[in-house]
């Protein structure tokens, strides 16, 4: 017989492990996503939900928000979960050319960015945001942030 106990462990610290906090498989899992965009993502939102049930991170920074899905998912999940974190997802910009995985954005992706915006800032402004910069302005930022 197989154990219910299908949680897994994930690093805690440098040198030590803890469990995760969600078991598998998990309510959040089975979530769908509230907000519906064009997006290979899409089938990975309960992926992004399990996540952030099992791991509750404090800040989730998403680089290259194209189509904006993952983060919607986790911001999702964020709110869904009462968790105290903030979210920001990072629309990069290289030269003044919108870039993502590499390759140069469809112009056809705009009306989903927008719609994905507007969804953002109707339900998650209070702890995302959603910027656009260069790449090297938005790592530099984050490492500063987080020293503090």
């Amino acid at each position: 017989m197989l154990s219910a106990d299908l949680s897994i462990a994930v690093p805690a610290a440098a040198g030590s492990c803890s469990r995760a906090r969600a078991p598998l498989p998990s309510r959040a899992m089975f979530w769908g996503p509230s907000c519906l965009l064009p997006s290979p993502f899409q089938q990975h939102a309960p992926f992004a939900f399990w996540l952030a049930e099992s791991l509750q991170p404090a800040s989730f920074v998403a680089l290259g928000a194209r189509g904006m899905t993952a983060h919607l998912s986790v911001c999702q999940a964020v709110q869904r979960l009462e968790l105290d974190a903030r979210c920001l997802a990072v629309d990069v910009i290289d030269g003044g050319s919108e870039i993502d995985d590499g390759r140069r954005r469809d112009p056809s992706d705009a009306d989903a960015d927008a719609q994905g915006r507007a969804w953002h800032d109707r339900h998650y402004s209070g702890f995302s945001q959603v910027r656009r910069e260069p790449a090297q302005d938005s790592i530099t930022y984050h490492i500063e942030d987080a020293d503090g």
